[in-house]
């Protein structure tokens, strides 16, 4: 993830776990609760139903691997909100149904738009 990058808004998922894998820099994650800052090395599990969402505040780059359980389809998910980004990129219509197909619930539907800055898929 890009230095001073927002990722994704408060949200969360009704049939999905997440774990996020730290491996390089410092990343914020956003919870119901406040922020929590994180650094390489750091393991954290996201249960379905918990709110989450992160940036990288930092001026470093954030290397870090995402588990999706079960799986989906999230690759696609990321290459379709990177393409709608680029083409359409205040086509709020368009995101809230991208979310909705892809068991992703924003808090705030009147700015779902998630990211400014973009997170290499490897």
């Amino acid at each position: 993830m890009e230095a001073n990058a927002r990722g994704p808004k408060l949200h969360y998922h009704k049939q999905m776990d997440e774990t996020f894998i730290i491996r390089e820099g410092k990343l914020t994650v956003l919870t119901g609760n406040g922020e929590i800052k994180v650094e390489a090395g750091t393991v954290i599990h996201i249960p379905r139903l918990s709110l989450h969402g992160y940036n990288n505040n930092s001026n470093g780059i954030v290397k870090m691997t995402m588990v999706f359980n079960p799986g989906l389809d999230r690759e696609d998910f990321f290459r379709k909100m990177y393409q709608m980004l680029d083409e359409s990129p205040d086509d709020l219509s368009a995101f809230q149904k991208l979310y909705l197909e892809n068991d992703s619930y924003s808090l705030d539907e009147k700015n779902m738009i998630p990211m400014l800055g973009k997170i290499k898929l490897v």
